[in-house]
This record gives C-alpha cells, structure tokens and sequence, in this order.
C-alpha cells in the first residue's frame, strides 16, 4: 500500500477544487482509484 504525504506548503498551493476533488476521492465511501491519478495531475505525486 502506498502512503500518500501532501506538505502544508503543496496544501496551500492548490485551488479550492483541487482540495475538494482530494478530499472527495480520498473518502472511504469513494472507489479511490482515480486518486493517484490526481494526485500526479496536481504536482503532487509522480
């Protein structure tokens, strides 16, 4: 299992619907699996 690490500085970076669209992949109720993909699109994975 991967760990996903977001600095306060990469946080602060992103618009608000970046944020939102995290947060909302990221819910245990959500399938999860376009989370990497975000992840990469945002800056913040590779």
């Amino acid at each position: 299992m991967k760990e996903w690490v977001i600095t306060v500085y990469k946080w602060k970076r992103l618009t608000h619907l970046q944020r939102f669209a995290l947060l909302k992949l990221f819910s245990p109720r959500h399938e999860n699996k376009n989370f990497p993909k975000a992840m990469v699109e945002f800056g913040l994975a590779v």
